[in-house]
């Protein structure tokens, strides 16, 4: 597989209910989905970062910031054997586990013949001013 661009989306969901833990009251979710294409296939995956740093040091600042400076020139323009080659080429970067899982999983769906392939977004509706993807980022080869 090749990978010949890899896109970045910032994303914003409204919840439809706060949602509570011992760190507090959240309204909405903010996290980073990515696309990637490459050999007439593309795929989808989404960062698990939350957007503040008290469950883990990574955020989806931090997401977007190490997969556009760091990982993205690591992996777009090559060629894999597998998706599974792809996290042994970020080695260089240390931890950022989150950031590395998104271009790892993003590569599983852009896979033909993975059951992962088969996993697409869905939109439950217009987009609205506050659930547009946006900013975005992308890396091409």
């Amino acid at each position: 597989m090749r990978i010949d661009r890899l896109e970045l989306f910032l994303c914003r969901l409204p919840l439809v209910h706060f949602f509570e833990t011992s760190f507090g009251r959240t309204y909405d979710r903010t996290f980073v989905l990515a696309r990637m294409e490459g050999d007439g296939h593309e795929g989808w995956g989404e960062a698990v970062a939350e957007g503040h740093p008290y469950y883990s040091g990574e955020t989806t600042e931090t997401v977007w910031h190490i997969v556009t400076s760091f990982l993205a020139p690591l992996v777009v323009g090559r060629e894999f054997e597998h998706p599974r080659d792809i996290f042994g080429a970020l080695k260089r970067v240390r931890t950022h586990n989150m950031a590395k899982a998104l271009l790892e999983m993003t590569a599983w769906t852009s896979t033909p013949g993975s059951r992962a392939s088969r996993c697409r977004p869905c939109s439950a509706g217009p987009a609205t001013a506050s659930s547009r993807a946006c900013p975005s980022a992308s890396v091409t080869r």
